[in-house]
């Protein structure tokens, strides 16, 4: 304790008495001496490549194979304490499992956390998680000078520092021993990167333009300056402190690489500034400097529409991921480039698209794992220094951009799982809610080919089970009017024409046909959602819906139906007008669809997509529709959209339950309003790897190496 309480003591006097020559910077970082003769590191950068120390002091090549973990849990958000110890050891065991060998967390973690971590390596010694402590950078709202929160971060990277040595408080475990990096920082956005070179004035010409005990910039901007400043801090803080020190990088994404994108237009706001690391020089840091990126194959534009990055290929096909990642991993020769962040989700809905079929979202569950495979090897052919899979957990409380004005209020969004949301759907480890437990519908009249109807809701999905009289035959459709709320709104005449007592505001029409256009997973039956006109949500976000569509139901006789789309870009094209882009829809209404076998379709349920929304099995169908295919913007409240377009507001209504309407070889059958109870905390659920997990997994061992010690 009094070797501590020393340490600290002259890495505090050092601070008052260091110089700094900081041009441009505005923060002056303490150069102390180390606490001994010579600094202890356990890992460093070497190249281009991570390195560890083994036995007998032997530094061997260590590919970084990690996950993200943020432990929002179903009912929490970002800051969740409630994960319990024996939880995170069981996580742990998984990542293992995995073939992983790092773990990154982007804040201070609770103790259990630490606690977890320290035991498992101590019992897995041969094969140890190695951590990369994040540390977060708080947003400025709105965007400006990065120099307004100098002193908080650098309050928070020493919190960070001292928390991994346990001489934090609360007291945890001495984790530094397994702790790989230092990873600091977040997406700054490219706003906070103008406010702060424009606030801080042009750099001088004056060399060098920051100058550190442990880093040195020659030339640089005021937030490179800034970023190097911090950098050079979280070293000198802990070699001061505790004599060691470790690989640290800062946080990075593609709307800020130093490359050239001709595509991009200056309207996304994703190419108007850059921060560039490259001539970063380490002076007195062994451990190393790396660059943090946070690379998806989907965003920004430019990565998919770059002419050059789209002609090139890998085994699978084309693949514009791995021709950025082989430029940016270029610009950065002789450093060490670690991708944060990678993945894509199994969410039913796509934010972008991807020429490879690598979007945003629109993924089932295999797929994802195919995709997040092919990425790892792009990762690592392109001769990146890791790669951090994004992420472990699907957490409910995220939303995506495309979403934020369709669901809300977002304190809400933890307490159900928005399936179409691709924010909440990268998790290998999946929150299921129990088997639907089928109940008879209310009020039910009318008789014919449907003999029975069942329905349940549960945190996901609304759930709804018909009997038929015999199973459909080829080129026969039924149709099921979704009345989702207001008994005097909403549509009297369904798509085939049949006319209804309610008035609805969807329609799903299935198609037992042998059309061309069929959804792959079982040609020859189609399904296909439909929305009123008025009650129309595509364009929502980029501002292009059309006059008829009121964001409210409205009563209609005859009005017609709109496929149920997104809009996920608006037409765009490159500053010189050399390259034009039209506008995107993502047809998130049509939906995939499983024949299984009338004798035994629970065996083959699993088998099933993910994604699929209708399962034909014999004379059943089982229909499961996400709530935000449905528009209910909060379905533990039954709350649905009920907007005002001449309001800045985003109006909702409480709905009163659904009722149907299904129509089927000439019969009609009617339902009154299946309602459920709201809920105000997360419902049970079951957590589930995902086939993702095993690919990842089996992607991983490919990479495997002997893992030095420590």
């Amino acid at each position: 304790m009094i070797g501590r309480i020393l340490q600290f003591a002259m890495f505090w006097c050092v601070a008052v008495s260091a110089g700094l020559a900081l041009s441009g910077c505005r923060h002056a970082t303490p150069q102390p001496e180390p606490v001994s003769g010579k600094t202890e590191i356990a890992f460093r950068t070497h190249a281009e490549r991570f390195e560890a120390r083994g036995a007998g002091g032997v530094w061997r090549p260590l590919f970084l194979k990690g996950v993200n973990l943020g432990a929002g849990i179903p009912g929490s958000g970002p800051n969740c304490r409630t994960v319990t110890e024996e939880h995170y050891a069981l996580w742990f065991n998984q990542m293992s499992e995995l073939g992983a060998n790092g773990l990154r967390v982007y804040n201070l973690q609770p103790p259990a956390f630490y606690r977890a971590l320290a035991a498992h390596n101590l019992a897995n010694a041969a094969n140890p998680l190695y951590l990369i402590q994040g540390v977060w950078l708080d947003d400025t709202a709105p965007p400006h000078d990065l120099h307004a929160l100098t002193a908080a971060f650098d309050d928070a990277i020493e919190a960070a520092v001292r928390r991994i040595h346990g001489a934090g408080t609360p007291a945890t475990p001495d984790v530094s021993r397994w702790t790989f990096a230092l990873l600091i920082g977040r997406e700054v956005m490219p706003e906070e990167v103008r406010a702060t070179d424009e606030n801080r004035g042009a750099v001088s010409s004056r060399p060098p333009a920051f100058t550190g005990r442990h880093f040195r910039l020659e030339s640089g901007t005021p937030t490179e300056c800034w970023l190097a400043a911090r950098l050079e801090h979280a070293v000198a803080f802990e070699r001061a402190a505790f004599g060691t020190e470790r690989p640290v990088g800062f946080s990075s994404w593609p709307p800020l690489d130093p490359l050239r994108h001709p595509t991009e237009s200056r309207d996304s706001g994703e190419d108007i500034a850059s921060v560039d690391l490259a001539n970063l020089e380490v002076m007195d840091a062994p451990a190393g400097f790396f660059v943090g990126y946070h690379v998806y194959p989907y965003n920004p534009d430019f990565m998919n529409e770059d002419p050059g990055y789209r002609a090139v290929r890998d085994a699978d096909g084309p693949n514009p991921y791995l021709g950025y990642l082989r430029e940016l991993k270029a610009h950065y020769r002789g450093i060490p480039l670690l991708v944060a962040e990678f993945g894509v989700p199994s969410s039913w809905g796509c934010a972008r698209f991807n020429p490879a079929g690598m979007g945003h979202g629109g993924h089932d569950e295999e797929a994802q794992g195919r995709i997040n495979a092919r990425l790892l090897r792009s990762i690592h052919d392109s001769g990146c220094a890791g790669g951090v899979y994004f992420a472990w957990l699907d957490e409910w409380w995220k939303g995506n951009w495309i979403t934020r004005r369709l669901n809300f209020p977002q304190e809400r969004r933890r307490l159900w799982h928005n399936l179409c949301d691709p924010e909440a759907n990268y998790g290998l480890i999946a929150f299921d809610p129990p088997p639907p437990a089928f109940t008879r519908w209310p009020d039910v009249s009318g008789a014919g080919a449907v003999r029975g109807i069942r329905s349940d809701a549960d945190s996901t999905v609304f759930h709804l089970r018909l009997t038929l009289d015999r199973p459909l035959a080829t080129g026969e459709k039924i149709v099921v009017g979704l009345d989702t709320y207001g008994d005097g709104r909403g549509e009297q005449i369904l798509p085939d024409g049949t006319r209804t007592r309610l008035r609805c505001e969807f329609a799903l029409v299935m198609d037992a046909g042998n059309r061309e256009d069929a959804a792959p997973v079982s040609p020859g039956l189609t399904a296909q959602l439909y929305v009123t006109p008025a009650y129309d949500l595509c364009g929502i976000f980029h501002g292009a819906a059309g006059a008829e569509q009121r964001f409210h139901s409205t009563p209609t006789s005859g009005a017609g139906w709109h496929p149920v789309r997104w809009q996920n870009a608006a037409a765009h094209e490159s500053p010189d007008g050399n390259y034009k882009f039209p506008a995107a829809c993502f047809d998130i209404g049509r939906l995939r669809t499983a024949a299984l076998p009338a004798e035994n379709p629970k065996a083959e349920t699993s088998a099933a997509s993910s994604l699929a929304a209708v399962l034909f099995h014999g004379n059943t169908i089982e229909i499961r529709l996400p709530y935000a295919l449905l528009q209910f913007t909060d379905p533990s409240a039954l709350r649905v959209m009920d907007d005002d377009r001449a309001t800045p507001e985003a109006e909702t209504a409480v709905s009163g339950g659904i009722a149907v309407a299904v129509a089927c070889r000439g019969s009609l059958l009617e339902t009154g309003r299946f309602r459920w109870e709201p809920w105000t905390t997360a419902p049970p659920t079951a957590e589930r790897r995902k086939p993702g997990y095993f690919m990842l997994r089996d992607a991983f061992r490919k990479l495997d190496a002997p893992a030095p010690q420590p």
